[in-house]
């Protein structure tokens, strides 16, 4: 929990001093970069983290973890030769199509090879912290999944904002590149170290990681159409500073649903091994804690932001950027209705019904493009942010309930009522305290048992 509180924050830092040290049109190209650098790093995975949560999970709930150790490797392979091929058809092409003809940024157009080497870098981490929470090594995950990227990369910003320094774009992308790189060649060591602890029976064939990879590489192509295609369509339509306004409200909005990412690293690998070990209805009671978890700080952090938002987002960015609170308002009321509504697309991905999830995912993302697309000429980036904050609460409650019906496990939150009965306040303490004892000591042991009590 701490490392996530402290990448949060340090990004938020980061995100700060860059609003200093940049104009808003170059603040502009740098969260273009930045998206774009997240929708192909997502890319290049190519499924392959959602699978290698799942495949490890299973192996180790299983004790088959000579499975589970050729499950991480292969994946991690998987993922640097899909990188290195994407991001050299991004330098070639891609990047000229993408800065020139679409955001028309020729700025950013003319860092295209750094971007290239920025995507292979954020992809391989990311892989590697999917491969810790297959693990259940939820912490390794939480540090080298952009806590120390972000830590090293605001350093770098500091000793420049100290020296009151002017940089240009490219020399804070090179920053920013060697901040991923230190938090890249960290967690290669770590890894290393614990697969060789990762010892025994068990073996995997490339294709059982390949069928099980290529629905969910689907299901995070059209995730992307939700979490980062407002932040395309805004910067395809809108000039550099609506782009840094919505950028501004996309890295606030990262902050505040802090606790419902902290709370998904530890459910994906508990969902894989509960439902492969049959125990559905405890696995129901941990995943309606878990949103009622996410829900309830989430509730109390837009009170307060309705009360000093405004003051709030001024103070952290400056005065230029004020009028982003608006947009951060409304991703925030969709994404609060998607977390009362519970975790229904993990509980699909990490039980073998991806492929039903998939259409519902696309005609989510089409009608959030679509829905942006119309009101944005009437009502600017105010549309689209409610474009496609709609989209994102109404796909995800019809994911619960389709999850619903295909597992026979609710996921959404428990009623207030619930927690009125002394009994049922204890037993959900006693749950989330296993649940928590079990990531941290699989994140802290060296050997991979099952601890007792699972």
């Amino acid at each position: 929990m701490g490392m996530r509180v402290g990448n949060a924050l340090f990004g938020i830092a980061v995100s700060a001093i860059l609003a200093r040290l940049l104009d808003p049109e170059n603040l502009a190209y740098y969260f273009l970069i930045y998206s774009v650098v997240t929708i192909c790093s997502n890319l290049v995975r190519g499924g392959q983290g959602a699978a290698a949560i799942r495949l490890i999970a299973e192996a180790e709930a299983l004790g088959r973890l000579g499975r589970g150790r050729q499950t991480a490797r292969f994946t991690l392979f998987g993922v640097l030769v899909i990188a290195l091929l994407f991001s050299l058809t991004y330098y070639l092409y891609l990047g000229e199509l993408l800065f020139t003809r679409f955001f028309d940024s020729p700025a950013a157009m003319e860092l295209s090879g750094l971007i290239a080497v920025w995507i292979v870098i954020v992809g391989l981490r990311s892989q590697i912290a999917f491969i810790f929470r297959g693990m259940h090594a939820v912490r390794l995950a939480a540090t080298f999944n952009g806590f120390i990227s972000t830590l090293a990369t605001l350093v770098l910003f500091l000793f420049l904002y100290a020296r009151q320094a002017t940089p240009h774009l490219g020399d804070v992308v090179v920053f920013s590149i060697a901040g991923a790189t230190i938090g890249l060649l960290v967690s290669l060591v770590f890894l290393r170290a614990r697969l060789r602890n990762f010892k025994g029976d068990g073996s995997i064939r490339v294709s059982e990681i390949g069928t099980i990879a290529w629905p969910l590489f689907l299901i995070a192509l059209t995730n992307m159409l939700l979490t980062q295609g407002d932040m395309v369509l805004v910067g395809s339509l809108f000039d550099q500073r609506d782009i840094a306004f919505y950028g501004v409200a996309l890295r606030l909005k990262g902050m505040v649903v802090l606790q419902m990412f902290v709370l998904g690293t530890v459910l994906s690998p508990v969902i894989a091994k509960l439902y492969a070990q049959k125990e559905k209805l405890r696995l129901e009671k941990i995943m309606r804690l878990v949103s009622t978890l996410a829900v309830v700080p989430f509730a109390l952090i837009i009170i307060i932001l309705l009360l000093v938002g405004e003051s709030f987002v001024a103070w952290i960015f400056g005065e230029t950027y004020r009028g982003a609170y608006p947009i951060l308002m409304i991703l925030l009321g969709g994404l609060f209705v998607s977390a009362a509504s519970g975790s229904g697309q993990q509980l699909m991905m990490m039980t073998g019904h991806e492929r039903i999830l998939l259409p519902i995912r696309v005609i989510g993302g089409l009608c959030a493009i679509l829905g942006g697309l119309l009101a944005a000429p009437g009502m600017g980036i105010i549309g689209v942010a409610l474009a496609f904050s709609l989209s994102t609460a109404g796909v995800n409650i019809v994911i619960t309930l389709t999850a619903k019906k295909l597992t026979g496990i609710s996921c959404y939150i428990l009623a207030p009522s619930y927690f009125m009965n002394t009994q049922n306040r204890r037993a959900i303490m006693q749950e989330l305290r296993g649940l928590i004892r079990d990531s941290l000591t699989r994140g802290n042991s060296k050997g991979h048992r099952i601890v007792d009590g699972d």
